[in-house]
Formats: structure tokens, sequence, C-alpha cells
């Protein structure tokens, strides 16, 4: 049990490095500096 709570756990957390990523690469794109 304790092992697919993990796994869940490093989904999310690609999941939200994922986002970081198309974040970063869309600004770079339309040359944007998000504040956040």
């Amino acid at each position: 049990m304790g092992k697919r709570l993990n796994e869940e756990k490093r989904l999310k957390v690609v999941k939200e490095a994922m986002a970081g990523v198309k974040v970063g690469v869309l600004a770079r794109m339309y040359d944007i500096h998000p504040e956040t």
C-alpha cells in the first residue's frame, strides 16, 4: 500500500514539473516573463 502511495506522489510531482516546463517553454516562445 505504501508503495502505491509513493507512486502517486511521484506522479503528482512529475505532472507539476511537466506543467512548469510547459509554462517556461510557452513564456520563452512568447517572450513573456510570468510573475509567479
